[in-house]
């Protein structure tokens, strides 16, 4: 066995302080070309970058990015789904991301089950004599079509690296690995293969906290082979989670068979925990909306989307402002401020803004009728090659907009907006408008106080009070009955998010855990 240290941090006890400082100390003593840092997600890579640490940044990723890099920026066959679709008519891929969120995902096609089947069997290393002959009649397409084009999909990236015995990238000898309960046994074949070619390794996670077993994970990974205590080390003090809401978790997660036995301390907080049967996701929504404006820091959390949606709408419908940092691209989610472009809100901040400049005007006015307003060819013509900071001159404006356009703007913008956007934009700026009418202008641009998401959206993430559903989807509660410690995972990370208070909602279908 190669020279492996374990890491176990429990929720909050500051897992990725500790890492940073320890790769930082690594960097000080063996040279920072040394290191490399890997973690599951992308945003775990990029949060150990934000820590400053003393490495070129290439040398932090994730397990795929670096095999990426290190391949040559190959073809992803994931990327070109039309291609395949059009060479193998028989499957049909959806080409669209899945919602890796949630272990019961709906897929769009029969082709995307089969697609995840295959990939979880390869994630999983399942000798192909064991999978389905579905699944082998899939394999046998998705892999021709992949060596007649030249691509190469997610999988192959591990895959290679770790049949070609691939050394570590950059010739680094020392290696940091993040989040490790929910590499897949496939990944960490890699770590480990990599671990040899190194002095030593680090992998730092919490066996409890795996909870994208759905994707191949599996907490069995990071505990074997057994490792003896001196390489153990486990963090005893929890800097998030008040007694009352340890006691009540570690009492859950003792149900789970095969785990790593982890004592640690809670803050010095009391906190509370309290069960609100009459808030419910599907029947309660309302209620919990009015609640939420006044709960401060909040987090409202569930094990499936839809739980969600209900909560998301009349939040919508009151206009109080909601978010989830952790999932930028999931619009639904971050209706003021998204990482897909510029958000609804984020253009009718631009109009309210009481000098606008070149980013101001290309940003709302792609939202308004031009034809009776504006005079688009000459504004095309004034705008090239202007810098998106300068401010526009009064004298411009009249060039672009038909006389009198502008006093009626800066009279009445939400009035103006109203009657002008265009027929597609007219259901997006409801929101928007509503926040504004309720908070002000000043609220599209301050960061919610509500984060709304699945359990598995928001790992990693904290509140002060947290509102969790116990409900599952039909497939989850069949894996709840059938004794699969995934679930009683999934719920310990849930209830484990909130500083101060845990509100336990109450259930809305037959299909829910009595936490």
């Amino acid at each position: 066995m190669t020279e492996e240290f374990r890491v176990f941090g429990p929720p909050g006890t500051g897992k990725t302080t500790m890492l940073s400082t320890w790769i930082s100390q690594a960097a000080e003593r063996y040279g920072s070309d040394a290191i490399l840092v890997a973690s599951f997600t992308r945003a775990a890579a990029s949060e150990l970058v934000r820590r400053n640490l003393p490495l070129d940044p290439s040398h932090v990723g994730t397990l795929h990015a670096l095999c990426y890099r290190a391949l040559g920026a190959p073809q992803i066959a994931e990327t070109k789904a039309s291609e395949f679709n059009e060479a193998q008519t028989h499957y049909k891929l959806s080409g669209g991301r899945f919602d890796l969120d949630e272990p019961n995902v709906a897929f769009v096609s029969d082709s995307d089950k089969l697609m995840n089947s295959y990939q979880v069997a390869r994630a999983t290393m399942t000798h192909r004599d064991a999978w389905t002959r579905e699944v082998r009649a899939f394999a046998a397409a998705w892999e021709g079509w992949k060596w007649d084009t030249g691509y190469i999909d997610f999988t192959d990236m591990i895959e290679i690296a770790l049949d070609e015995r691939m050394a570590p990238p950059f010739g680094s000898t020392i290696g940091f690995f993040d989040e490790v309960q929910d590499f897949t046994p496939l990944e960490l074949a890699l770590v480990r293969n990599w671990g040899e070619q190194m002095d030593f390794i680090v992998l730092a996670g919490d066996d409890d906290q795996c909870i994208y077993q759905f994707k191949g994970a599996t907490p069995d990974a990071f505990l074997t082979p057994p490792a003896d205590d001196v390489h153990k080390r486990i963090l005893r003090q929890s800097y998030r989670i008040p007694a009352s809401v340890h006691r009540l978790s570690q009492k859950w997660i003792s149900g789970v068979r095969e785990r790593e036995l982890k004592e640690f301390s809670p803050r010095d907080s009391e906190g509370s925990v309290e069960r609100r049967e009459e808030l419910t996701w599907r029947y309660g929504a309302e209620a919990i909306a009015k609640e939420l404006e006044h709960a401060g820091d909040v987090m409202v959390i569930a094990s499936c989307s839809y739980q969600i949606a209900p909560i998301v709408a009349n939040l919508r419908e009151a206009g109080i402002p909601f978010h989830n940092p952790f999932r930028r691209k999931r619009g639904d989610w971050n209706p003021l401020k998204s990482g897909r472009g510029m958000a609804t809100g984020e253009r009718i901040a631009s109009l309210l803004s009481p000098t606008w400049t070149y980013g101001d005007l290309a940003s709302w006015m792609p939202m308004t009728r031009k034809k009776s307003n504006q005079n688009p060819g000459r504004w095309a013509e004034l705008i090239a090659d202007q810098p998106e900071d300068r401010i526009v001159s009064v004298a411009l404006l009249g060039q672009v907009f038909q006389p009198g356009v502008i006093d009626e703007i800066r009279r009445e913008p939400l009035t103006w907006l109203q009657e002008n956007v265009l027929a597609a934009k007219s259901k997006a700026i409801e929101f928007p408008i509503r926040v504004i009418e309720r908070y002000g202008v000043k609220a599209l641009t301050e960061t919610p106080r509500i984060v709304v998401g699945t359990i598995h959206s928001v790992k990693g993430g904290e509140a002060d009070s947290v509102y969790l559903f116990p409900d599952l989807s039909p497939s989850g509660y069949a894996q709840w009955e059938a004794g699969d410690d995934s679930v009683r995972r999934m719920f310990y990370v849930g209830m484990t998010r909130p500083r101060e208070r845990l509100v336990v909602c109450g259930q809305s279908t037959p299909h829910a855990v009595q936490l």
